[in-house]
C-alpha cells in the first residue's frame, strides 16, 4: 500500500490576507510529512499573500458565473439527498421546514457543485493518484459538500473540520445548517476542534455514523518563554478578537470602566466593522485604550513575550476553542472567559477564570478585581497553570504532529 503523500487543502483565504492565520502553523507542520500540498482558497482577493512552504502550490479556482448559478440551481432541485434533508428539519432541528432552509440548502449544493467541477477537473489535469491523496477541508461547510460530491464520481479520501460556526446551529438563524448528515456520511472523517463541537454534531446526524467524528484540538506555537512575576503596578489587559457583536467588545469597554483604576490599560488586537462604534464608545466611558487593529500573530506573541500581560479577556456570546486564547496561555497569562462553546475545555478555574455565560459587566469587574488582590505568588501560580495547560493540550507541535500521523494511516 502507497503511503499518502499529497494533501489537497480546501480553505477559505489561506495563505492569502490575514484570515484563517491559525492555518500557518498547520501547514507548516503537515509540510514536513507530505510531498505536496496543494491549497484551493476561495479567496477573492489574491494579491497578497503570506508565506508558506516550498512544497505547497497554489490552485485557481473558476469563478461561479450567473449561469453555473442557475445550472446548479437547477440540478439541485432535483438532487434526492436535497429533499431527504430538507424533510429532516423537524426531526434533526426540531422546527418546521420553511422556504429559508430550502435556500439555504440549495445555495450550499449550488456552490459546493461548482467546487465539486473544479476539483474534478483539478484531478484529471494533474493526474491526480487517490491512492496517495488526501483532500481536506477547513470548513465544515459547502467545501466539505463538495468534497462528498466528488467522492461519487472518484474515489477519493477525504475529511473536514468543525469549528465553530460551521457546526454550532444554535448560533444561526434559524437555528440550523445544511448537509450535516449527509457529509458525516460521506467523508472518511469529520473532526471537531472541541468536545463541544462533537456534541452539536451529534445531535443532528445519525448515531451509525459518529465512529467518524474525531476530536483534534487546533494548537499554537511559541517560541518565547513567559513572563511569570510581575515587575511593576501597572494593570495590563489584552483581547484579541474581530470588532463584531458576536465577540461583545462593547462588554470590555463597560467592565474597564467599572473598574476605575488609574493605571489600568487595555489594549485590543483586531479589526473590523464595528471599529468607529467602539471607539466612540471608549472615549465616552473614559477608559485608557488601544486598537492595533490586525497585526501578525507573530506580533501578539513579541508583544506578549516583552509585557507583563495581567489577563486576557474574552467576552464572546459564542465560540468554539478560541485560538487567541491559546496564544495567551502559550504566553503564561491568565484569560477570562464566558463558559461559552468549547471555552470550558481551555479555560478554568484554576489556570484562569470561567464564568457563567450570563455574567453580568459588574460581576466580571469584580472579579478582575479580587485577582488583583491575588499575592504576586498566587499570580504566578495560576500563570503556570496557564502555561502548562497550553503546553500539555494545545501545543501545535504535539498536535499537529499526531494530526498528521492520523493522515498518513488514513
Amino acid at each position: 500500500m502507497k503511503k499518502n503523500n499529497t494533501i489537497v487543502l480546501l480553505t477559505d483565504s489561506y495563505p492569502f490576507g490575514l484570515g484563517e492565520s491559525f492555518i500557518d502553523i498547520e501547514v507548516d507542520i503537515l509540510s514536513r510529512s507530505f510531498e505536496t500540498i496543494y491549497v484551493y482558497s476561495l479567496a477573492d482577493e489574491r494579491s497578497i499573500q503570506r508565506p508558506f512552504p516550498s512544497n505547497v502550490e497554489l490552485l485557481t479556482p473558476n469563478r461561479l458565473s450567473m449561469g453555473q448559478k442557475l445550472k446548479y440551481a437547477l440540478k439541485g432541485i432535483f438532487i434526492r439527498e436535497l429533499w431527504i434533508d430538507f424533510f429532516s428539519i423537524k426531526t434533526r432541528f426540531k422546527h418546521r421546514p420553511s422556504w429559508l432552509h430550502f435556500k439555504i440548502l440549495l445555495l450550499d449544493y449550488l456552490k459546493a457543485a461548482h467546487i465539486k467541477d473544479d476539483l474534478s477537473n483539478f484531478c484529471d489535469k494533474y493526474n491526480i493518484d487517490a491512492n496517495i491523496t488526501i483532500f481536506y477541508s477547513y470548513w465544515h461547510d459547502a467545501k466539505a459538500l463538495a468534497l462528498c460530491l466528488l467522492k461519487i464520481t472518484h474515489p477519493i479520501r477525504a475529511i473536514a473540520r468543525g469549528h465553530g460556526w460551521d457546526i454550532d446551529y444554535p448560533r444561526h438563524k434559524p437555528a440550523y445548517l445544511p448537509w450535516k448528515n449527509f457529509i458525516l456520511t460521506h467523508l472518511d472523517k469529520t473532526l471537531s476542534i472541541s468536545e463541544y463541537g462533537l456534541i452539536r454534531l451529534r445531535e443532528v446526524t445519525d448515531k451509525t455514523y459518529h465512529s467518524k467524528l474525531v476530536k483534534f484540538y487546533l494548537g499554537k506555537s511559541n517560541p518565547h518563554s513567559p513572563i511569570l512575576n510581575k515587575a511593576n503596578n501597572e494593570l495590563l489587559i489584552c483581547s484579541c478578537s474581530s470588532l463584531i457583536p458576536l465577540k461583545r467588545v462593547e462588554v470590555m469597554i463597560k467592565v474597564m470602566a467599572r473598574l476605575k483604576l488609574g493605571l489600568a490599560h487595555w489594549i485590543h488586537f483586531g479589526d473590523g466593522p464595528q471599529r468607529v462604534e467602539l471607539e466612540n464608545l471608549v472615549d465616552k466611558y473614559e477608559v485608557s485604550f488601544e486598537f492595533r487593529g490586525n497585526v501578525s500573530n507573530d506580533e501578539i506573541l513579541k508583544f506578549y513575550a516583552e509585557n507583563y500581560v495581567d489577563l486576557f479577556i474574552n467576552l464572546s456570546s459564542s465560540e468554539g476553542i478560541p485560538v487567541s486564547i491559546m496564544e495567551a496561555q502559550s504566553a503564561g497569562i491568565p484569560a477570562l472567559v464566558l463558559d461559552v462553546g468549547g471555552c470550558s475545555e481551555i479555560v478554568n478555574n484554576e489556570n484562569g477564570f470561567l464564568l457563567p455565560k450570563e455574567a453580568t459587566s459588574s460581576e466580571i469587574a469584580k472579579t478582575i478585581s479580587n485577582y488583583l488582590c491575588f499575592t504576586n505568588a498566587e499570580k504566578a501560580k495560576k500563570r503556570k497553570l496557564s502555561y502548562d495547560n497550553w503546553r500539555e493540550k494545545f501545543n501545535a507541535e504535539k498536535n499537529y504532529t499526531e494530526f498528521t500521523e492520523m493522515l498518513i494511516q488514513l
